[in-house]
């Protein structure tokens, strides 16, 4: 345990369980969700969703959809 959190930045955990339950919080709100994944970047302090394929193709599809 010691090691493992010596490897990562402080309250790191806290943050991606924030950003979890943002995400479970949006499919229980909506039905749906856009991304299923993130990617946080320490460097830069930014977050960065990860669309899911499937909904960006649907998406694409609607739009050709006149």
């Amino acid at each position: 345990m010691t090691e493992a959190s010596e490897k990562q930045n402080l309250f790191i955990n806290y943050t991606w369980a924030q950003l979890g339950h943002n995400i479970l919080w949006k499919m229980f709100l909506n039905g749906m969700i856009k991304h299923h994944r993130l990617f946080l970047n320490l460097g830069t302090m930014k977050v960065n969703p990860i669309n899911i394929i499937i909904y960006s193709l649907i998406k694409k599809i609607d739009e050709l959809q006149i």
